[in-house]
């Protein structure tokens, strides 16, 4: 049954496409700087909230300059995009971290902006964030997100 005003309901009883929606899941890796690490990671892309704005949480686990890094961001970003290749994506959030050392660790929690580029042709971003505040100076990385559409 249609509803009206549904996305299932169209003038002339034709059936009118679903919104454009992605939610999906990955793998993502990368360098950090301050501190020194490589890390490793999934993320959730869930592009539903309105538009072209998304939330993209992220947990990566990060190892290096003699500690253990792990790291959960909530980020909301925003997607521009870009004809015959992708989609630009600016945003952040807050990060919280747990720093463990030798034989101790910390809780900390964090500032990021976050920017990237989503290619069409391939389920890859590329992306780079900056920390504002008890967050790594630098991150840059590359993931694969598996899309359900």
């Amino acid at each position: 049954a249609s509803f009206p005003g549904s996305w299932r309901s169209a003038p002339g009883g034709a059936q009118a496409a679903p919104p454009t929606t992605t939610a999906g899941w990955g793998l993502r890796g990368g360098f950090s700087d301050d501190p020194d690490q490589v890390f490793f990671g999934t993320h959730l892309d869930l592009s539903i909230l309105a538009g072209d704005l998304g939330f993209r949480p992220s947990a990566t686990l990060g190892f290096g300059d003699d500690l253990t890094l792990l790291a959960i961001s909530p980020d909301l970003v925003y997607r521009y995009p870009v004809p015959d290749i992708g989609r630009l994506y600016a945003g952040g959030i807050l990060t919280m971290q747990v720093v463990f050392m030798e034989a101790e660790s910390e809780f900390e929690i964090g500032w990021h902006a976050v920017a990237g580029l989503e290619l069409d042709e391939y389920p890859l971003f590329l992306e780079a964030a900056i920390g504002l505040d008890d967050a790594p100076d630098v991150k840059v990385g590359i993931g694969y997100t598996l899309l359900a559409r």
